[in-house]
Parts: structure tokens; C-alpha cells; sequence
């Protein structure tokens, strides 16, 4: 498995933010945060961010399985990874 660099380039190709698991709810709650580190200039030194789950690691809002958009994004692919729902079990 690879490792998925946290880059705005990745952010832009992300499918996270469209995913049924991704809930109107969670994308609410996490809008404040998100918004604040997507105008920062490089992202790699965020923590966690509640996008880009095989970068930054497991949602802290999402927690059910509603459907996983993983195995058809395009980062999946270029950085050949295997699992599925990154947001509930983390990179």
C-alpha cells in the first residue's frame, strides 16, 4: 500500500466529499475547520482533516457505512491502495 501525500492537488481529486458515507451532517460540522486549513497553502502539516481520509486518517464525525466511493478515486488508484473506507478505519 501507498502512502497518500496530504497535497491540495490530491484535496482537488478527493471523492470523500461526494461519498454516502459522508453524511450532510458531518459535512456541517466539519465545514468551519475544513475551509479554514483548504486556504492554507500547504495542507501537509495539517493533523486532521475531514476530507482526504487515506491522508489524514479516520473521520472523527463519520460512523456508519453508507456506501464507500474509495475503489473508483482516482488518488486509490495512483498510490495503489487496497482497503476501503478509509474514514472509519484510518490510513
Amino acid at each position: 500500500m501507498g502512502s497518500v501525500e496530504k497535497s491540495k492537488e490530491n484535496l482537488g481529486k478527493c471523492l470523500c466529499m461526494k461519498c454516502p458515507s459522508y453524511t450532510f451532517t458531518c459535512k456541517i460540522k466539519s465545514m468551519p475547520s475544513n475551509a479554514m486549513d483548504m486556504m492554507k497553502k500547504d495542507i501537509s502539516k495539517v493533523d486532521h482533516m475531514e476530507a482526504l481520509f487515506c491522508a489524514f486518517g479516520k473521520s472523527k464525525c463519520i460512523t456508519d457505512e453508507k456506501g464507500c466511493m474509495c475503489r473508483g478515486c482516482e488518488i486509490y488508484k495512483e498510490n495503489n491502495l487496497s482497503n476501503s473506507y478509509y474514514c472509519l478505519g484510518g490510513k
